[in-house]
């Protein structure tokens, strides 16, 4: 079986990339043949690159239709399967055209809100009105943000006639049914890689980053629907009582500017450090060195990858109780689920865990069991490939 993933973004763009990666590696193993349709590369991928185009469905439609026919054409792809909002479209007519069957991956909610966190800089739900894109975006972007997302409502049904469709959790699947697209859809969660992670060498948090005592960790966009406001209330308030404990952040995004300025002024620089962007191998190399995890967002995660990623290094973890994460943690048995905005609750969690070693280490060991049954890339290939069963 020959298999056409298609990712506009290459594998450093993101979390969704990174699935979509580890799925190809481990159908690779299973047998079938992924060759990879992008503007960017994947590592020991086949990639057949297109170049970029205006994120409009006219454009998806039209231009790159062409392009994945000829690739279906000169590889011989018996499946297509689209992984990404600005490959889908054109994955389904170009599937159509040739005959075959196509599968579509719906990894968030960009269906249904141009920002896919369906959520405003105030907290509140984003339903992509021209209000909501005047109060998310600068003013020259407005009219863009509008017509892309206005695009993408009016080309919506098209999805349906993808022969299977795959959410990663059942908060996407629900969102997908009141956009009206959720017929025909099982639930796929994303992937991680169990072997990769009991590979991944510790590295030396006091060495690189200046941390002691038990450190707590972050990893993701720094951006506020990771509710990264809320965490700095939660620094403060854990290292007032804990002195010790030291809160390393992962990430790089839009508030980083911010953050090291509040950082600086709470007067918990001492306690905190911002490592930036880093490498994915060393990212695994640090979740297996910290002490836990911490996992505030505010948005409605369509999955939680985090969350996943801490449990595979045999961290206990905190997290919000919102979206997908529900789906990857069980409250009080790998880990903890903490209502968003409730920072007494952060504080009692995390004090609590690190003051109880067994405790810590028995949530990191229910965690890695929970990967090695529903996470591990194997079993998500094994899904997947029952899905591809059911169309061709």
């Amino acid at each position: 079986m020959k298999v056409l993933f298609t990712n506009f973004f290459g594998f450093n763009a993101g979390g969704a990339e990174k699935s979509s990666s580890l799925t190809a590696k481990a159908l690779e193993e299973k047998g079938v043949e992924v060759v990879f349709a992008s503007t960017a590369a994947f590592p020991n991928a086949e990639v057949k690159r297109f170049g970029a185009f205006p994120p409009l469905v006219f454009f998806q439609k039209n231009y790159l239709k062409g392009k994945l026919l000829e690739i279906i054409q000169s590889e011989r792809i018996d499946l297509v399967h689209g992984q990404d909002r600005l490959t889908s479209f054109a994955s389904v007519l170009a599937a159509e055209s040739k005959g075959i069957p196509v599968v579509l991956h719906f990894r968030d909610y960009w269906f249904d809100c141009v920002k896919s966190t369906r959520l405003k800089p105030d907290f509140t739900e984003c339903n992509c009105s021209m209000q909501d894109i005047m109060a998310s975006f600068p003013f020259y972007r407005v009219p863009w943000e509008y017509l892309k997302i206005s695009s993408i409502r009016k080309n919506l049904q098209l999805l349906n006639y993808a022969d299977k469709k795959i959410a990663i959790s059942e908060a996407v699947k629900k969102q997908m049914e009141l956009a009206g697209i959720g017929e025909n859809t099982s639930i796929v969660p994303n992937p991680v890689d169990l072997k990769a992670f009991d590979e991944a060498v510790p590295v030396d948090l006091e060495k690189e980053f200046g941390a002691k005592g038990k450190v707590v960790l972050f990893v993701g966009r720094l951006s506020y629907e990771k509710g990264l406001s809320n965490l700095l209330k939660v620094i403060e308030s854990v290292t007032a009582h804990e002195k010790k404990t030291f809160f390393l952040i992962v990430g790089s995004g839009p508030m980083e500017k911010e953050l090291r300025e509040k950082i600086r002024n709470k007067g918990i620089l001492g306690n905190t450090k911002i490592a930036g962007h880093v490498s994915y191998e060393k990212l695994m190399g640090i979740y297996k060195a910290c002490d836990m995890v911490v996992f505030p967002s505010v948005w409605q995660e369509p999955f939680g990858r985090v969350s996943v990623e801490a449990m595979a290094a045999g961290k206990a973890v905190v997290a919000s109780r919102v979206g997908g994460i529900n789906e990857t943690i069980e409250d009080n048995v790998n880990g903890f689920l903490v209502e968003p905005n409730n920072i007494g609750q952060w504080q009692n969690r995390i004090v609590e865990l690190l003051a109880d070693d067994i405790k810590r280490n028995k949530f990191g060991r229910k965690g890695r069991e929970t990967v090695k049954q529903k996470f591990d890339k194997m079993v998500i290939a094994k899904k997947i490939l029952e899905q591809y069963k059911e169309v061709l």
